[in-house]
């Protein structure tokens, strides 16, 4: 429980640095977003801040988008062909 709230604790401080612009506080909001450390887990918001940081050079921000790759849309997932989800009679 401790270990909870510690990272909850590093979260929210983290989350106040990005806040003001800190790069490297930017990537480990993300990191924490990608683990659910300190907060549920957010890819979306992850790669938001992933890609904050790595816009102002922070390099191991642009290394773990890399890393992710793109961005899943719904289309890319296990949804069925349009054919296969036709109403049966």
């Amino acid at each position: 429980l401790q270990k909870d709230k510690n990272e909850v604790k590093q979260f929210e401080f983290y989350k106040r640095r990005a806040g003001e612009g800190s790069d490297d506080a930017q990537y480990q909001l993300g990191l924490r977003y990608l683990a659910g450390k300190g907060t549920a887990p957010d890819e979306k918001l992850a790669r938001e801040f992933f890609e904050k940081a790595a816009k102002q050079g922070h390099k191991q921000a642009g290394q773990k988008l890399a890393e992710l790759g793109p961005v899943k849309t719904a289309s890319q997932s296990t949804a069925q062909p349009a054919s296969a989800a036709s109403v049966k009679k």
